[in-house]
């Protein structure tokens, strides 16, 4: 009883700094069964249960097992996701101050803690790349550039065929491949972007960003070719 009780306290005060999910109601649940089966072993209206009396024996050590799962699950589901989001936020701040050592090992710790969620490795890849759009001329005039540019442009190339649906992010991967191409003058760069660019707006002409950036790739294609 005194651990039913715990458990119970315990359930509370942690819904009090987060939210349920897989990782808590699980337990919770588990927890709960368990606490009914005793109730009613010790209940007199009950004493069929008593000729099973093998049941106690049994759920002990299935109820340890599925806890044990279950933080298992929970570090792969919560835990490490956790861990590498923050490591992905201390790559934001390092690309903030034109850090690149520190920001190419946060971000290789934060993507590989992802590891299992691409979906979360390319949403770390587009937020870090928007970073780097909205200060681009400033890490050109430093000279970093260059190196945030390819470190981002390849995990977006190896995670964009991995995520069709994310769409967004394409988005900010052809702006970025764009940008590049008008900083740098790099013509590479400016096909994929327009390639990108392009199969965005036939995919969604209905879109004004998409058709915004599509007369943008028109403008840096005329520019490139004024030398």
């Amino acid at each position: 009883e005194p651990l039913l009780i715990a458990l119970l306290i315990a359930y509370g005060v942690q819904n009090l700094f987060g939210v349920d999910g897989l990782h808590s109601y699980l337990p919770f649940f588990i927890f709960l069964g368990l606490a009914k089966f005793i109730s009613e072993k010790q209940n007199p209206l009950h004493h069929h249960i008593s000729s099973h009396s093998y049941m106690p024996k049994i759920a002990v050590p299935i109820t340890a097992t599925a806890l044990i799962l279950v933080t298992l699950a929970s570090y792969f589901f919560t835990i490490q996701p956790a861990r590498a989001n923050r490591q992905i936020y201390q790559a934001y701040m390092s690309l903030a101050r034109n850090d690149y050592a520190k920001f190419e090992k946060s971000y290789d710790s934060g993507i590989a803690g992802f590891a299992g969620f691409p979906s979360l490795q390319i949403e770390a890849t587009g937020i870090l790349a928007g970073g780097l759009i909205q200060n681009g001329n400033s890490f050109l005039q430093a000279g970093t550039y260059m190196n945030f540019e390819k470190r981002l442009e390849q995990d977006f190339l190896r995670l964009i065929p991995r995520s069709p649906l994310e769409e967004r992010w394409t988005f900010v991967f052809a702006r970025l491949l764009l940008q590049t191409s008008l900083l740098t003058k790099d013509l590479e760069a400016f096909e994929k972007g327009n390639e990108l660019t392009a199969e965005l707006f036939v995919k969604t002409p209905q879109r004004g960003i998409y058709k915004e950036m599509a007369i943008q790739a028109q403008e840096i294609s005329g520019l490139l070719s004024i030398k």
